[in-house]
């Protein structure tokens, strides 16, 4: 099973907007490094009291290679999309583990040229 976190901020306040940077730096300190994280800011129907530029906090997820999602709880805008968006990414990831190999090729290949060379002696070959 994949981790995933989400870190919601307030986008009418600055201070929880600023707690984001302390919170996904606990998130990449104590979870696996594969960690799916999205950040969503709440209130996007309080335009006229934003306080968190919506560039600002897209250009920090770009950077830390975050998803972010804005939504309002209020009117329902984005709130299922930011868990949809998690899990399907989280379903990406294992559907991409399956089909990578969990065995080095090469490392294989050197075991059969040595069970080669070793049957060339061997009696019974």
């Amino acid at each position: 099973m994949r981790a995933s976190a989400l870190i919601v901020y307030d986008i009418t306040e600055p201070y929880s907007y600023a707690n984001v940077r302390l919170h996904l730096n606990e998130i990449r300190r104590t979870m696996p490094p594969d960690t799916q994280i999205t950040v969503v800011g709440t209130k996007a129907d309080m335009v006229e009291l934003r306080k968190v530029k919506f560039a600002d906090a897209a250009l920090f997820c770009s950077t830390n290679s975050l998803q972010l999602q804005e939504c309002s709880a209020r009117t329902g805008e984005n709130v299922k999309n930011a868990f949809v968006e998690l899990v399907e990414r989280i379903l990406e990831r294992q559907r991409v583990d399956i089909y990578e190999p969990s065995f080095n090729v090469e490392s294989i290949d050197q075991e059969i040229n040595v069970f080669s060379k070793w049957s060339l002696l061997c009696c019974w070959y």
